[in-house]
């Protein structure tokens, strides 16, 4: 298995007790950090970084597990000072131990910081420290106690350190060891006592055992005396000494771990789950997980032997395996979306299907059963509802590249081609592969063969401005692409006839207003977007009464006080 290293990669530095009074305070975080780094340029640079992540590192693609790993990142975040708590959670196709966090709410996680976990605590214990990086806005003070205060600078240093160190170019990494050496790219050393100090009060508050923080770093010292000459990479970027696990242990005295949360099932079956993926030789796990029912018959052991079976084609003991848990926890959407998982390697999609709809009748918005249903309708050959399915899935994952991948993916088999290929301009895109993300709608203008473009520009779950500005983004995305196209000769002349703008637009508080922000918007009693093309012409009128009915001649007004600034966008799009 490949080894690799995200920067920021800041799993625990923690010296509790060797702390002078004032350490102990945290700063105050306002305008003088915002001013360095705003939340939305520590997004920018984030979408950014992901790019790189998305394009270069090997993901796990497990719904089961991606979603254990959000909702206990999401509950971890209730008891800590993250205010903004939309997370990017990218799961690392990697078997070493690591996880990392970077600015604009993105937090990564190895998959074998599961293995190497004994319990949900210590695994938790590793989620709040990073939590508390991001609630600590280290980053943003990096740049601001930084001698170049240039975020366009810190943007380029974040992409070419994400690009170096998960890479397997030897050369990169040297680059990007050498990056990391310097003061702009990791924590200082006040920095990591506040993560350690603050993560840690986090997850007691979460109510986790308090020695669980001390427990996880007796294991990464274990595994560092096991690796001997060569520890793995992230002990040689974060040396462990023996006083940080004893500082770790002496912070839990005191604090009583009586009701303190339980190893969940959900935990030990991820095991056993990623013990079975990260095994070369299927039939070992057999071996393996049978040996370790002859030691101790777990759940999370018949679990894995269940799976075992059902990755060497034993169907009829796997499920005979999974239906034993079944019986002990009939209710269990883990358990229950294993036997959907395996029904369908099986080929029984009927049996699938309806247990998987079964399920979705108690839990509708459960993401792996939504995202199994959907699969098995691409077997059995129904592309309409499994597409469905996905592009609802979308509307609330937009920047998912993975569910991008499934949508062209139906669309391939429903030999809707022109689909896919714009499908795959998506995924190339959220990849930062622009090139061939451009070479993918060629392909589809090709196909096209002088037929219309449709362009869905509709947003929701969205306020009128957001709407509106769809619609403005969109025709300028439309509009380039074309003149793209035109420059490389791939199409003679830009078949757009017209401009297209929008505007929303309403009565609040009696005041005719044009452009409606959020607050205007909730709070209209007329609320109107109107879409023209630079003729003035009528393309649309959304238009609701949100209190009471308005008349004609408000609606005129409306129209007329919005259409000088329809102008203006249009001659911005002709600039």
């Amino acid at each position: 298995m490949k080894k690799y290293i995200l920067f920021i990669i800041t799993i625990f530095s923690i010296p509790f007790l060797a702390q002078e009074k004032n350490d102990l305070l945290l700063p105050e975080l306002g305008d003088r950090v915002s001013g360095a780094v705003s939340s939305s340029q520590e997004k920018m640079i984030g979408k950014e970084f992901l790019k790189q992540v998305y394009s270069q590192a090997p993901l796990i693609s497990d719904a089961l597990i991606q979603e254990y790993t959000e909702l206990l990142i999401y509950r971890l975040s209730e008891y800590s000072e993250v205010k903004d708590r939309e997370f990017t959670v990218i799961l690392i196709n990697d078997d070493s131990l690591n996880a990392f966090a970077a600015p604009g709410g993105i937090i990564g996680v190895n998959g074998g910081l599961f293995l190497n976990a004994d319990n949900e605590g210590q695994f938790a214990s590793v989620l709040s420290h990073e939590l508390a990086h991001l609630s600590q806005r280290h980053f943003a003070r990096n740049v601001l106690n930084a001698k170049d205060r240039s975020l366009t600078s810190s943007l380029a240093m974040i992409s070419s350190i994400a690009l170096a160190l998960i890479s397997n170019n030897p050369q990169a990494m040297i680059v990007g060891q050498a990056f990391l050496q310097t003061q702009s790219l990791r924590y200082s050393r006040l920095f990591e006592k506040e993560a350690d100090r603050v993560g840690f009060a986090n997850l007691v508050r979460a109510g986790y055992n308090p020695k669980s923080m001390g427990e996880m770093f007796e294991n990464m010292n274990d595994l560092r005396k096991l690796s001997g000459e060569t520890p793995p990479e992230f002990l040689l970027t974060h040396p462990l000494s023996s006083s940080r696990i004893n500082d770790a242990l002496n912070a839990a005295e005191g604090l009583s771990d009586e009701g303190t949360k339980k190893d969940s099932l959900e935990y030990s079956l991820i095991k056993s789950r990623l013990s079975v993926l990260y095994e070369s030789i299927p039939v070992q796990s057999i071996r393996y997980f049978t040996a370790k029912i002859d030691e101790q018959e777990t759940d999370s052991n018949i679990y894995g032997l269940a799976l075992a079976y059902s990755a060497n084609s034993n169907f009829d003991n796997s499920l005979s395996l999974i239906n034993l848990l079944i019986s002990k926890y009939p209710k269990n959407l883990f358990l229950n979306t294993s036997k959907v998982e395996i029904l369908m390697e099986a080929k029984r999609y009927n049996k699938a299907l309806k247990l998987v709809n079964e399920f979705l009748e108690i839990s509708p918005k459960n993401y792996p059963l939504t995202i199994n249903k959907s699969k098995v309708l691409l077997e059995m050959s129904k592309f309409f509802e499994s597409e469905e399915i996905i592009r609802d899935l979308i509307i609330r994952r937009n920047e998912d590249p993975e569910l991008w991948l499934m949508l062209s993916e139906i669309q391939r088999s429903s030999k809707n081609i022109v689909g896919y290929h714009q499908s795959r301009a998506e995924y190339f895109l959220l990849l930062g592969q622009n090139e061939e993300a451009l070479s993918q709608l060629e392909f589809a203008l090709k196909l096209l063969n002088g037929y219309s473009v449709t362009v869905d520009c509709d947003v929701l779950e969205a306020d009128g401005g957001t709407r509106t500005a769809s619609i403005n983004g969109s025709w300028i995305a439309l509009n380039e692409s074309f003149n793209k196209l035109v420059e490389n000769g791939k199409m003679n002349q830009n078949p757009l006839m017209n401009h297209v703008a929008a505007l929303s637009v309403g009565i609040v508080e009696g005041e005719y207003i044009v452009d409606l922000d959020y607050k205007n918007d909730s709070n209209a009693q007329v609320d109107l977007n109107i879409v023209l093309n630079d003729n003035f012409e009528i393309l649309e009128i959304q238009g609701t009464a949100e209190k009471k009915p308005f008349s004609k001649e408000d609606l005129d007004k409306l129209f007329e006080i919005t259409k000088p600034d329809i102008e203006k966008i249009i001659t911005l799009q002709k600039n």
